[in-house]
């Protein structure tokens, strides 16, 4: 969907709501020593994929933050994890412990996954 350097750019956009492309680029230059045709290259990228929009050099996503994140988490268990879910928490907490206030929030997710299949 996105690629790291086009996700880090699209985090300044988000936290903006909207910009100038203007100061996407002086943010971008600032925050990763882009210069300005990398910062536009990246964007031009994400409006042809549909995500963002330049109107009248204001730069808008056209999908949340949660939407690309959610695909991000979907593809990382597609191409790491088999599409497993209890794959990826047991390699992440491999030779780690785990908090109690961890265990509590995995397990109130599992209640509430439960729940959902019984109604």
């Amino acid at each position: 969907m996105l690629s790291e350097a086009e996700y880090q750019l699209a985090q300044i956009i988000w936290n903006a709501k909207e910009i100038s492309s203007k100061d996407l680029v002086s943010i971008a230059n600032q925050n990763y020593q882009w210069k300005k045709s990398t910062t536009y290259t990246l964007l031009k990228r994400m409006i042809d994929k549909n995500l963002a929009t330049n109107n009248n050099r204001t730069i808008a996503m056209l999908v949340s933050k949660q939407y690309v994140d959610q695909k991000r988490t979907e593809d990382l268990l597609e191409k790491s994890f088999d599409r497993s879910l209890p794959k990826l928490i047991s390699t992440y907490y491999q030779g780690q412990s785990i908090t109690k206030e961890e265990a509590d929030a995995i397990l109130n997710l599992i209640k509430q996954f439960e729940n959902e299949i019984d109604h």
